[in-house]
């Protein structure tokens, strides 16, 4: 083999280990979904879609219950039901007990929420075996009809965070919501309260 084989050899197997790294870093190893810098990345590249979160109910408590390994199975059996379920329709895992679903066109408010009740009604109370004992398990989805997708993290993880307090199965972040009035004032309340801890600024009452 000359020098130009080798060259050309080593290009192919640096080619290749750069692909092995980059599917690494896309990929959730658990779940073998696409990850969240894969969700970002994908979304960058596309204007017109609509973003769906979906979190599992009480996950801590139910990993903290049966332990991690049950806890890793839930995971797993999530993501196997919603790839069949879902189907050509990116599915993503996004964080521990977080998934995401992209659709490849923008939704209206009463699209969305059509799509979202048709949605809860069938992922409702799934059901998986482990070990000859049955693990029931629900999911809170959120997602955004703002006008524009900027920011559009944040506007689903409000939506996702206000579901949860009310105890709603799905609700929708609109531009009309104050969530994100109240959002920015306790991020700003938060940074002031942590340059005071930093510079001493803090004097306790009794």
């Amino acid at each position: 083999m000359n020098n130009h084989e080798n060259i050309e050899e080593l290009k192919k197997e640096l080619e290749f280990a750069r692909e092995k790294l980059m599917e690494q870093f896309y990929v959730d190893y658990l779940s073998s979904l696409p990850n969240l810098y894969k969700l970002r990345s994908d979304l960058e590249q596309d204007e017109d879609f609509t973003l769906i979160v979906l979190n599992i109910d009480n996950f801590k408590i139910l990993n903290d219950f049966y332990g991690f390994i049950v806890g890793d199975f839930i995971l797993e059996s999530v993501a196997t039901k919603l790839k069949t379920f879902f189907k050509e329709i990116p599915v993503y895992r996004v964080a521990s007990d977080e998934f995401a679903i992209v659709l490849d066109k923008k939704l209206s408010f009463y699209e969305l929420k059509v799509y979202l009740q048709e949605l809860s009604t069938q992922i409702s109370h799934l059901e998986f075996v482990y070990a000859h004992t049955e693990i029931f398990v629900d999911a809170t989805l959120s997602s955004s009809a703002s006008s524009n997708n900027e920011n559009i993290f944040s506007k689903v993880n409000m939506a996702l965070k206000y579901a949860k307090e009310e105890g709603l199965k799905f609700w929708i972040y609109e531009d009309s919501m104050q969530t994100g009035d109240e959002y920015e004032n306790n991020i700003k309340f938060a940074i002031k309260i942590r340059k005071a801890l930093n510079s001493g600024g803090l004097i306790p009452y009794f």
